[in-house]
């Protein structure tokens, strides 16, 4: 297998003291020159974590991975290709129904009271004012309250 190469990634740590991990990267196979997502599971090991499971990730290639560890123990992908969730830890995937996809370069937190708000912007990796750029924030819940 090829080296790790392009990667940018972003973990979640699960009830369990665990990481969740999902890493955009070169495919590291070498099967192709393209960026795919991979996910894995770093397991407590006391004061450390081990790597266990590293593979291709069942969710669509996207700009940097933004995972949040929310409230109601789902962890959310929040990328450009949609915004997807895991209860098992990230053994499957669901797509959130009426979210829409975040913005480029996403970052997210959850209040209090539960509600979730992604910062993000418009525009890409070109020069400031080369094209409509903006911040952009959306928010929303995983439950009613």
């Amino acid at each position: 297998a090829k080296s790790w190469s392009g990667e940018e990634y972003d973990c979640a740590e699960l009830a369990s003291g665990d990481l969740l991990c999902i890493f955009r990267t070169v495919d590291p196979t070498g099967k192709t020159e393209k960026e795919v997502r991979w996910q894995g599971l770093l397991k407590k090991d006391g004061q450390t974590w081990k790597p266990q499971d590293v593979g291709p990730a069942p969710l669509p290639h996207s700009g940097h991975p933004e995972l949040l560890a929310t409230r109601e123990g789902v962890v959310l992908h929040i990328a450009t290709s949609g915004i997807h969730g895991t209860a098992d830890g990230g053994k499957s995937w669901q797509a959130l129904s009426g979210a829409r996809p975040s913005g480029y370069y996403p970052r997210s937190v959850q209040d209090a009271d539960g509600r979730i708000y992604i910062f993000s912007h418009v525009g890409g990796d070109d020069a400031y004012g080369a094209v409509d750029q903006s911040i952009r924030m959306d928010t929303f819940r995983l439950s009613d309250k």
